[in-house]
């Protein structure tokens, strides 16, 4: 239960605070830094949403 509860706070940061999670995983290792592209954003956003998924079953899975 608390592995799902740590996928589902990792995805619910991944979606809702997308820049701040590139800035502190890949921020540094830009060379302009001027930010995310569209396209990190969104697949980091994907990624959230199957952490939640992965979550919410996972919780799921251990209260049945």
């Amino acid at each position: 239960m608390l592995l799902g509860v740590f996928f589902l706070i990792i995805g619910i940061l991944m979606i809702t605070q997308t820049r701040k999670v590139w800035e502190l995983t890949d921020g540094k290792r830009s060379r302009n830094a001027t930010g995310p592209t569209p396209f990190y954003l969104w697949t980091n956003r994907l990624i959230g949403v199957c952490f939640i998924v992965v979550g919410v079953i996972n919780i799921q899975d251990y209260l049945a």
